[in-house]
């Protein structure tokens, strides 16, 4: 029998040993199976946060742009007519209760309108250059009593995932649109000690 002959045969042997030798299947198996099973669970859980704070800026939404249905906002803003503090201070109710998203990445748009059917809800992103459509979130128009208004949320959510955002409005570095209008005709107010507007 020759050397060469030799070491061919014992590395027949320990290849067929190695091929015999079931003790790290599992952990292979595992390895292979877990990696989708991670994807497809983190998946479903930023599915899950972004459908959560789109529901948290409708509610909150609601409960801030009820102050304008009622007068109240007008009434305590009576002094300011600067657009960006009077959105600032809207943003301030909307976002005075516990709320799922980052209040800094959020714009409002308060609009009127003469009929339900004449309104327009405004375009908060550019979907060309995948950024804030130019003077979104400075238009304040100040609700009489009886007016029409529409109050326009837009929020920049920052996911992890941008490849699930196939379909949706998406800023240029990823982040996702989620965007809430509520409208409404303002209640008769009282503006006996001077109009709001």
């Amino acid at each position: 029998m020759t050397a060469e002959s030799a070491i061919a045969r014992r590395c027949a042997a320990r290849w067929r040993r190695l091929r015999a030798d079931q003790g790290g299947a599992a952990a292979l198996e595992f390895a292979l199976v877990s990696l989708p099973f991670i994807t497809l669970f983190l998946s479903i859980l930023q599915i899950s946060l972004v459908y959560w704070v789109g529901q948290n800026l409708e509610d909150s939404l609601q409960r801030g742009a009820r102050t304008l249905y009622t007068g109240t906002f007008q009434g305590d803003t009576r002094t300011q007519k600067d657009a960006s503090t009077l959105l600032t201070n809207l943003r301030t109710k909307i976002c005075s209760r516990g709320v799922a998203f980052d209040c800094n990445n959020l714009k409002l748009d308060v609009s009127v309108s003469t009929s339900f059917a004449g309104g327009a809800v405004p375009t908060a992103l550019d979907t060309r250059t995948g950024t804030w459509i130019s003077g979104f979130g400075t238009k304040y128009t100040c609700a009489n009593p009886g007016a029409i208004v529409a109050v326009t949320a837009a929020l920049k959510f920052p996911v992890a995932f941008t490849f699930l955002n196939a379909g949706a409005s998406a800023f240029s570095d990823g982040s996702r649109l989620i965007q809430s209008t509520y409208v409404m005709r303002v209640e008769p107010y009282d503006v006996s000690s001077g109009s709001a507007c």
